[in-house]
């Protein structure tokens, strides 16, 4: 059997096999292609078969000879599912799991399915009744009819005013694990199912697996310990299924974007994925980053004052921020800051989320440190009016100082390090040099503007 996919293609996630026919005046023919998508979503097209004939010499019209060409094709298909082997993960579950990108809106649509499959069982008991019923009665096709639609109304109203409970969400998410793991690891459920312990060649011999209500676990010496029970056999998962992605980008989330031992710790509360500890990448600062505007600040042009705003980026991973100033909330202004923070900061790709409308509380992490630049900048800026070069060097000294808060708890140990700050992983040093001389109130007046910015640049350091 030949190949039907590139040596380096690696593994397939979906297959499509598609049949085309068409027919003339001199023959018809048909052809099947397989078409394949990997895990990282590039799609290889391969010929299967294809079949071709000469027109009946019978003189048919061309309706009727592609009538024949499609009958062929329909026959053919059988044949040609039967011969290509296509993956294991080209089934409806698994093109409905690929659909989903949150691991929370997979549990909630697989516990509406296991809802909907309750429901309708007990809807085909009641049906079954019902005949029985009506084979005795005079009860008409029309009025059971009637009633089979009143039920469906009645479900299609549950279904939209209610909730999945904790329980079908519970059981969703084991129906999910059990039937990746059944895909994945087929020779070790059947050893296990047996009675037998898993071979030394597999993947998960050394986590000593055991099975519990149809999933694999993690064994070992933990079960006597007082740690919680899925702490102490926590579900054993592939790396490169598709749920443990999502798995992986849920925990991120819901640690707040923690670092990678943060993270770890906290899957192998509940899951076990093998390779996890590489799975999870270690990304440079300001790779994920959450933008907003604040403002607008009064600052002087020539005779007149107009208005700009500050654009804060901020890391979600190390929480260090970096400002830009934009002349205007049009989207020309904020491209160009855009791209100042890009030619700075670099690009790894950009993808947007959007926040809903008026939801600022779904940005909590920038809106905070919005807060601290904004609160002391609103203070210092109605005592006197900085000049568009001012405005710039305050919010570059304001970034500094704001990356220099420590984001690690501050040891009481005079032996321990000082505390890990933004700065430390941006500049490789704690802070970066003082301001230079002592300023005073005075200087908001002087006549040199930088003495003006370094005062505001102090006052924003004590506040």
């Amino acid at each position: 059997m030949r190949c039907l996919k590139p040596l380096d293609f690696g593994e397939v996630t979906t297959a499509q096999l598609h049949h085309f026919c068409d027919a003339s005046e001199d023959g018809y023919g048909a052809v099947a292609y397989l078409l394949s998508r990997n895990a990282q979503s590039q799609v290889h097209s391969a010929f299967v078969m294809g079949k071709a004939r000469v027109a009946p010499l019978k003189p048919v019209t061309i309706p009727q000879i592609e009538l024949i060409a499609a009958t062929m094709a329909s026959k053919k298909k059988a044949a040609t599912v039967n011969a290509v082997q296509a993956s294991e993960e080209a089934d409806a579950v698994t093109r409905m799991t690929h659909h989903f990108s949150s691991w929370v809106h997979l549990r909630k649509a697989v516990a509406w399915i296991l809802r909907f499959k309750t429901w309708l069982s007990s809807l085909c008991q009641k049906r079954r009744q019902q005949n029985r019923a009506l084979a005795q009665s005079d009860m008409d096709v029309e009025q059971q009819r009637c009633s089979l639609e009143k039920d469906m109304e009645t479900f299609k109203r549950k279904m939209a005013s209610s909730c999945p409970s904790v329980e079908e969400l519970e059981k969703s998410e084991l129906e999910i694990i059990k039937f990746s793991q059944r895909k994945r690891f087929p020779e070790e459920f059947s050893m296990l199912e047996k009675g037998k312990s898993v071979k030394g060649h597999s993947h998960i011999h050394t986590l000593c697996p055991l099975m519990e209500d149809g999933v694999l676990r993690v064994g070992g010496r933990l079960s006597r310990s007082s740690m919680p029970a899925e702490a102490k056999h926590p579900i054993i998962l592939a790396k490169h299924l598709h749920i443990s992605t999502l798995l992986l980008r849920h925990v991120h989330q819901k640690v707040g974007h923690g670092g990678r031992n943060h993270m770890l710790s906290k899957l192998r509360e509940r899951y076990w994925i093998l390779g996890a500890s590489t799975a999870i990448r270690n990304e440079p600062p300001f790779t994920r980053v959450g933008v907003d505007y604040f403002g607008p600040f009064e600052v002087k042009s020539r005779r007149s004052v107009v208005k700009r705003y500050g654009v804060i980026f901020t890391c979600m991973a190390i929480r260090g921020i970096h400002i830009e100033v934009a002349p205007s909330l049009d989207t020309d202004a904020f491209i160009n800051a855009l791209r100042r923070f890009i030619a700075r900061r670099g690009q790894k790709g950009i993808k947007w989320s959007f926040n809903p409308p008026a939801g600022s509380h779904h940005g909590g992490s920038w809106e905070r440190l919005i807060r601290s630049v904004r609160k002391v900048l609103k203070s210092t800026l109605n005592v006197q009016s900085l000049d568009e070069e001012g405005l710039h060097t305050v919010l570059c000294e304001v970034e500094a100082i704001i990356n220099g808060r420590p984001i690690t708890k501050a040891s009481m140990d005079p032996y321990d390090l000082e505390a890990l700050t933004p700065n430390h992983l941006l500049l490789l040093k704690a802070l970066p040099s003082l301001p230079p001389g002592v300023f005073q109130e005075a200087d908001i007046y002087a006549h040199r503007r930088w003495k003006q910015v370094q005062y505001m640049s102090d006052l924003f350091w004590k506040r």
